[in-house]
């Protein structure tokens, strides 16, 4: 017996190809599935990726545009507003309001969270806080001087379905005007069809609903009038219409407290 010679473990019993095919089947098709998007939408979806979609398709980053502003309550006559505005990067943004005579002229300036308001017989600007209206009806000034959603929300994916998903948006800062947003979106256009306001104690305050479209540049449409219904005040109304729009860069320095009052030359360059 020779004791030196090596020790041989015997190999196991080889898989039968058989079972060698089922595993690459089962990959591939898990590949072709992801490729195809056969993937429950659940596992794959991004409540933020879907804000960042609806930001892009609601305002352009960089843009002028004038807006047609129309408050109805009961018993009172329609007021109209013409507001110039402008936007740098989604969070850099300029009003000024074109008419009514006794309104023209006033100015409203956003950095991120903050809102300064310049009046023509002022010198200097003065901060306002968000939850203020310059112009009365339904909507505030941070309803009016829109910052990106996904900067000023995050994100929570409340129900989905192929024709719509629904987001609850909650404020990543104190000092928002509204504790809650109830977002209902369009799962194929990535356009918001309602949103529902709530107070910081939880009152619900309006709706806005999306009741126009329109395409600009060939582009996928963008919403162009969106109608604000109070929950608290029934039969008051505001209805805020794009009218004219166009894609323009900015320099920063059009955005200051400084040159709030030269808003107006902006429009000169056009």
């Amino acid at each position: 017996l020779n004791t030196t010679a090596p020790f041989h473990r015997p190999r196991p019993p080889r898989a039968p190809c058989w079972s060698w095919c089922v595993r690459l089947l089962r990959s591939w098709g898990f590949l072709v599935l992801l490729l195809v998007g056969g993937l429950p939408r659940g596992w794959a979806l991004d409540a933020e990726e879907v804000l960042r979609q609806v930001d892009a398709k609601l305002f352009p980053a960089s843009c002028e545009l004038y807006l047609n502003i129309v408050n109805k309550r009961p018993g009172a006559a329609e007021e109209t507003t013409v507001v110039y505005l402008v936007r740098r990067n989604g969070e850099q943004m300029a009003s000024l309001v074109v008419a009514p005579e006794e309104l023209k002229g006033q100015a409203i300036l956003r950095l991120g969270e903050k809102l300064w308001i310049r009046r023509p017989s002022q010198v200097d600007a003065d901060p306002i806080p968000p939850s203020h209206s310059l112009l009365g009806g339904v909507i505030n000034n941070s309803d009016l001087l829109p910052w990106d959603l996904h900067r000023e929300y995050r994100a929570e994916v409340q129900e989905e379905n192929d024709a719509r998903v629904t987001l609850t948006l909650h404020p990543r800062q104190p000092d928002n005007p509204y504790k809650k947003l109830l977002m209902l979106v369009d799962a194929r256009l990535m356009i918001p069809t309602e949103i529902q306001y709530f107070s910081a104690s939880g009152q619900f305050l309006k709706t806005m609903f999306v009741t126009e479209r329109r395409k600009f540049w060939e582009q996928p449409p963008r919403p162009t009038t969106m109608r604000f219904v109070s929950a608290l005040n029934p039969g008051y109304e505001t209805t805020l219409s794009v009218g004219v729009m166009k894609l323009r860069e900015f320099p920063e320095s059009a955005f200051t407290i400084r040159n709030l009052g030269r808003i107006g030359l902006l429009m000169l360059d056009e």
